[in-house]
Formats: C-alpha cells, structure tokens, sequence
C-alpha cells in the first residue's frame, strides 16, 4: 500500500466519522457497544484490584504525572497515555 493511498483511506474514514450522527447507528449495534464498554470497565476494574494490579499501580505511581485524564477506578489525575496504557496493562491482568 502506498503513502498516498493511506492517506486517501484514512481521510474518507474522517469524514465518515465526522459525518456521522447518533441516529445513524443501529439498536443492535448500540446495544452491543455498551456491552463492550461494560466488559472492558469491568476488565479495568478486576485488574485493578488484583495482586499484580495493585503492584502495576503502585510502580507507576513514581513517575505519574497530573494530566486531564482520570484513572479507573482510583480517581487519580494522569496524562492521556499513561491512562490508556495503565487502563490496558488492567484490562489485561488475571483477576486471581
């Protein structure tokens, strides 16, 4: 695939995204939307409650830094990507 082509897929993906509204989406796709994002926040939540979680948090916490985001569920203020990247390292922990 070309650069020029990626662009061109990128920028048509855009403007759908941009021009799409709420009505446009289907109930069924609605509803498993909410599933997904139920499933992952309860994913962040079990990971951040178990051992290994805990101690992710814990090691993190040295070089958090305030940003705009919120961490799940401990309420903490962080950057963009460390929330995303401690949201992921939970989502992905075993629970036990």
């Amino acid at each position: 695939m070309k650069h020029g082509n990626l662009k061109a897929q990128l920028e048509i993906a855009t403007e759908w995204a941009i021009a799409l509204r709420y009505e446009d989406i289907p109930q069924r796709v609605l509803a498993v939307a909410r599933l997904q994002i139920a499933n992952i926040l309860a994913a962040i939540l079990a990971g951040s409650q178990s051992r290994a979680g805990v101690r992710t948090k814990a090691s993190f916490e040295r070089t958090l830094a305030l940003g705009s985001c919120t961490l799940i569920p401990h309420g903490d203020r962080c950057p963009i990507f460390d929330a995303v990247y401690l949201h992921a390292v939970y989502a992905t922990m075993p629970w036990n």
